[in-house]
């Protein structure tokens, strides 16, 4: 779910066991501050001091240990968004322009997320989908799915979080958000993979037509932390 670093410091012993404690404390907060103005440490972590979960630096023991646990999937979550957001196409639509750029959505453990991902659970599961009934049209035109966006966006994420699982599969959106879910109107669809709505994936081994009233299944990325 997340990576953990601790930094170990060599200190005096024959300093006072406060004094011990108050300089590993400020040697912690010191290196973890350093690596998050680098950008190799997230904001988000969970701090385990002597085996206290969220207690103060300063309360660890001489000789105790002080354990930050980063967490990335936030990062890449807001990462992967930009990155798809950004590289869409702006469209010719003079009622709406952007309508494509504007429709990439956020699902959280299967639920759309309207809030701060800040606040999101650090073992959440991450989905982002574009809702538009032409998107996984517009995706399969790029030249294969190895070129499609969604694609790109999972190499990208995986490249630059190594502590962050992405997968490109293809999703239904039963429950929308609006304009899907999308019907299709029959004709040659080839799947190579398909997850439900209870988040449980199915592999397809070859491409197939496709039935008149058939729900469509969304070109998605989804996020996990390792």
């Amino acid at each position: 779910m997340s990576y953990s670093r601790q930094i170990d410091v060599f200190i005096d012993k024959s300093l006072s066991g406060a004094a011990q404690s108050a300089l590993l404390a400020r040697a912690a907060r010191t290196e973890v501050a350093r690596l998050q103005a680098q950008g190799r440490a997230s904001l988000d972590y969970t701090i385990f001091v002597d085996g206290r979960e969220g207690a103060a630096p300063e309360t660890v023991k001489p000789g105790g240990a002080i354990i930050y646990q980063f967490s990335r999937l936030k990062d890449a979550a807001a990462f992967a968004f930009g990155f798809l957001v950004g590289r869409s196409p702006v469209g010719t639509d003079s009622q709406s322009p952007g309508r494509y750029r504007k429709s990439w959505v956020i699902f959280v453990n299967w639920r759309l997320w309207n809030g701060d991902l800040a606040r999101m659970p650090r073992d959440a599961e991450v989905m982002i989908v574009n809702t538009q009934p032409y998107h996984r049209k517009l995706e399969m035109t790029r030249g294969g799915a190895k070129a499609t966006l969604t694609y790109l966006c999972k190499v990208a994420v995986e490249r630059k979080y190594k502590n962050v699982r992405a997968s490109h599969i293809f999703v239904e959106l039963p429950q929308g958000p609006a304009p899907a879910p999308y019907t299709l109107k029959g004709g040659f669809v080839s799947r190579r993979a398909f997850v439900n709505s209870r988040g449980r994936a199915f592999k397809f081994g070859k491409a197939k037509f496709s039935k008149t009233g058939d729900a469509m299944t969304y070109p998605a990325v989804i996020l996990r932390a390792t």
